[in-house]
């Protein structure tokens, strides 16, 4: 997409601090970061949602995402926030997805926090009811598996049984 600052760092036609890239994702330090090392993995295709992506795509940004976490580990981090938001209410700022990995460290006054609600036992019961059914919708079923049929041989109707000493049948 013409206009999409992702799109265009992708495109290499705007600079960033590209710390790894391959067929499928870039990984970029973030230019406004909660802390020092905090990277957005994005996909290379513009997609607004991980509902517009094909899931290996997916397993692989996700992938890429746990390795600069366990990077960032290495580094010394005492945690790390690996999150996006999905639609405008959510936070999302963007028309292209990304994740942010954000190394975390004690008193680093980076606050994800919420207001706790309090559900009853039927609201509970309720969601449970409703996401359990609802899941079922963006599962992929298992991919059907192949019954090979195992042909037998016949045996032979004769049986020569040749005398290994002498070579006679």
């Amino acid at each position: 997409m013409a206009d999409c600052i992702f799109c265009q760092i992708v495109a290499g036609k705007i600079p960033a601090y590209k710390i790894y890239e391959n067929e499928k994702v870039i990984c970029i330090l973030d230019i406004n970061p909660a802390n020092k090392g905090h990277v957005l993995v994005l996909p290379k295709n513009h997609v607004k949602t991980i509902f517009e992506m094909d899931p290996k795509d997916y397993a692989i940004m996700m992938d890429i995402g746990r390795a600069v976490a366990g990077t960032l580990f290495s580094f010394g981090a005492e945690g790390i926030n690996i999150l996006y938001s999905l639609g405008e209410v959510a936070g999302q700022r963007s028309e292209h997805l990304f994740i942010h990995i954000i190394p975390r460290y004690k008193d680093d006054k980076v606050h994800l926090v919420w207001e706790h609600k309090q559900l009853s036992p039927e609201d509970f019961k309720d969601m449970t009811e409703k996401l359990s059914e609802g899941i079922k919708k963006f599962i992929a079923p298992p991919p059907k598996k192949e019954e090979k049929v195992i042909e037998i041989p016949k045996p032979p109707e004769k049986v020569y049984i040749v005398n290994p000493r002498t070579g006679a049948w």
